[in-house]
């Protein structure tokens, strides 16, 4: 998961770069959304002084509220490409297994 309070594009790298030495069957990413009740909703409530999310047009890809250093846009560029290279990733290794190469 990326977007996390707090967390700068550095600790994003990190992350990406740790889930792809893994060796997993499969990666997913996904951007943390802010649910009410939790944490995090209470984070961002708190950081950007607002009583309320205004969820009828809400989009945590374009959110003015951004939780982590890394602002929305941004965050959302980074996951289309992660999506585009985890699939990849995703498919070499479904290849891999359907042929027995290791």
């Amino acid at each position: 998961m990326l977007g996390f309070p707090e967390e700068t594009r550095n600790d994003m790298k990190e992350t990406i770069k740790y889930a792809f030495s893994l060796g997993a069957n499969l990666i997913k990413f996904s951007i943390v959304f802010p649910l009410p009740g939790s944490q995090n909703y209470n984070y961002l409530k708190e950081k950007h002084g607002i009583k309320r999310i205004d969820w009828s047009g809400f989009d945590i890809s374009n959110s003015p509220y951004p939780m982590s250093y890394v602002p929305s846009k941004k965050l959302s560029k980074t996951k289309k490409m992660l999506d585009y290279r985890s699939h990849i990733y995703n498919n070499i290794k479904r290849l891999r297994y359907l042929f027995g190469v290791k």
